[in-house]
């Protein structure tokens, strides 16, 4: 992929399209489309490589390209990652939570600065979600080398919705047996 990647930055119409890209004051997004799907990815792959430091977007049209488009760009050295649609549930069913998951991930690591580019469809980026600010108040980064009281841990677990339980099965849940802190 790599030797795809320099070939197409070697082309002028990409050359037009990187130099509209980086011009000053640009906010204007890039529209492509009528490729196919293995020029599409050696496309974004360029894009995002040049653009990294800034970050980039990239919308497609449903989640299974979403998918392949993300596992792609990951396997070419960016920190690539996803940002899925988000299902209303309006009853009181069993269900995984493990969309609303990734949403959190992706949007911890826009918030820290620690992606190159997002992959995500129209539906999911017009999403109403979270305030930056709500979402740096709840997070709280463990370090190794610290000491921490188990209380005040606990306490910020509970008041950001972990679920106490007798053992730990699942994301979202903790225990504590005297000292020990399972999360």
């Amino acid at each position: 992929m790599k030797r795809l990647v320099e070939e197409n930055k070697k082309s002028r119409e990409y050359s037009e399209m990187l130099l509209t890209i980086n011009q000053e004051h640009n906010s204007r997004p890039i529209m492509v489309s009528g490729h196919c799907e293995g020029a599409e990815i050696c496309l974004a792959a360029s894009i995002a490589h040049d653009c990294r430091d800034r970050g980039c977007l990239i919308i497609l049209p449903d989640e299974k390209r979403v998918h392949r488009m993300s596992e792609v760009l990951s396997e070419c050295g960016l920190k690539c990652f996803t940002y899925i649609y988000r299902d209303m549930m309006y009853r009181n069913i069993a269900s995984s939570h493990d969309g609303e998951y990734e949403r959190i991930r992706t949007l911890h690591a826009l918030l820290n600065v620690e992606c190159d580019v997002v992959v995500t469809t129209s539906d999911a980026a017009l999403q109403f979600t979270i305030p930056p600010e709500k979402l740096e108040s709840s997070s709280f980064i463990i370090d190794i080398n610290k000491e921490y009281d188990v209380e005040e841990i606990v306490d910020f677990l509970a008041k950001n919705k972990y679920k106490r339980c007798d053992m730990v099965d699942g994301v979202g849940q903790f225990s504590q047996r005297g000292g020990i802190l399972d999360i």
